[in-house]
């Protein structure tokens, strides 16, 4: 017997509803305003002679400048240590990171176990990584900042890359 015209009345309503709700949900968990970032130079050493391109943020108490590259492969963001470096003073190598955190330097470093941190448990790790998880101080250029940050330090002696600032498209989250 055919559907009359009813049942298919009563079917489009309720599929209408289904994505007028479904879309209003999605719209609600995206109320918070995107972050403006600005992509630029960023002078990242403390003698103001190592330079990279991206977006500045500082880092810890106080802030350790970086410039990071945004990532749309990473579910963490990555910063460099300085001994990837040599020391603090090789503005070459450090410029070229993008960056490169020292720890000590910072009141607000709290390292933690991968198990216990609040970051994701999603990246890869290559076998010939050293990956210290922690939490910082990010301060997100003129739009605030967010204490506890989670991050990951790649201290691979010689082994570092730009830093990686995580992206995500509201919605599109791998940790929703």
């Amino acid at each position: 017997m055919a559907p009359s015209w009813r049942t298919r009345c009563s079917f489009t309503l309720s599929l209408a509803a289904l994505v007028f709700f479904n879309s209003r949900l999605i719209a609600a968990q995206c109320e918070i305003p995107p972050l403006t970032l600005t992509w630029s130079n960023i002078t990242v050493t403390q003698d103001g002679l190592g330079v990279a391109r991206g977006i500045e943020l500082g880092i810890g108490t106080p802030h350790q400048i970086f410039a990071f590259r945004p990532s749309t492969t990473l579910n963490n963001t990555r910063i460099n240590n300085v001994i990837n470096c040599g020391s603090a003073s090789n503005d070459s190598c450090i410029g070229g990171l993008g960056g490169a955190f020292d720890a000590p330097k910072s009141t607000s470093y709290a390292v933690s176990i991968k198990s216990q941190w609040n970051g994701s448990q999603v990246d890869a790790e290559d076998s010939t990584g050293a990956y210290v998880y922690f939490n910082d101080d990010v301060a997100f250029q003129e739009n605030g900042n967010v204490d506890g940050f989670p991050l990951v330090m790649d201290s691979e002696v010689w082994g570092g890359e730009n830093p990686g600032l995580r992206l995500v498209q509201c919605g599109l989250s791998s940790y929703e």
